[in-house]
């Protein structure tokens, strides 16, 4: 958990508020320092509490916005459930108008992702590994298949039509400048 920070639409440095819901994970890739192996802390917020931490930054004036990832807990499905219900305490309750960067869990379904994105601001995928044999070495619990889903990304989010070309990170809505919202 921490600060970092991104640039908006209309070009502006954003202060956001980059944290895991959860750093325990299901898998066990070898690249990624949450694998299941790594003898580290485990620690995962409920969405509770990750809605109330980032409204009380934003309240603070110390973050103008949220970056939210996750390890896998048990499915990619029930994780992004997890994840879509922290977003909507923020946005539903606390009126939250901040921006919100979430990344979507490869293999989570189509429906539970584009949910996802209805809550953020902008919806990336990170996309692993380019082949089957690369994925069988270096992370032996996923496949090709289980990752199928996070394609839904580059699909618009009613008409189903693919876009002209794959990007890893698609914008879902916009939103007004910072500015003109008004700060709780």
């Amino acid at each position: 958990m921490g600060c970092c920070h991104s640039f908006s639409a209309d070009g502006r440095c954003i202060t956001l508020l980059k944290v895991l819901l959860s750093n325990d994970c299901m898998y066990d890739c070898k690249y990624c320092v949450n694998r299941r192996t790594n003898e580290t802390r485990r620690a995962t917020f409920t969405p509770e509490e990750l809605a109330d931490l980032t409204i009380q930054f934003y309240r603070r004036n110390y973050i103008e916005g949220l970056f939210l990832s996750s390890g896998v807990l048990r499915s990619p499905d029930y994780t992004t459930e997890l994840m879509i219900r922290a977003l909507a305490i923020l946005r539903r309750e606390y009126r939250f108008n901040g921006y919100i960067h979430a990344k979507a869990i490869p293999g989570a379904s189509p429906e539970l992702v584009e949910q996802l994105g209805m809550l953020a601001d902008r919806l990336s995928v990170n996309i692993e590994l380019p082949s089957e044999a690369s994925l069988r070495a270096l992370a032996p619990n996923k496949t090709k298949s289980r990752r199928a889903a996070t394609h839904a990304l580059h699909r618009g989010p009613r008409t189903g039509k693919t876009g002209a070309s794959w990007s890893n990170t698609v914008t879902r809505r916009a939103l007004p400048p910072l500015r003109g919202r008004p700060r709780r």
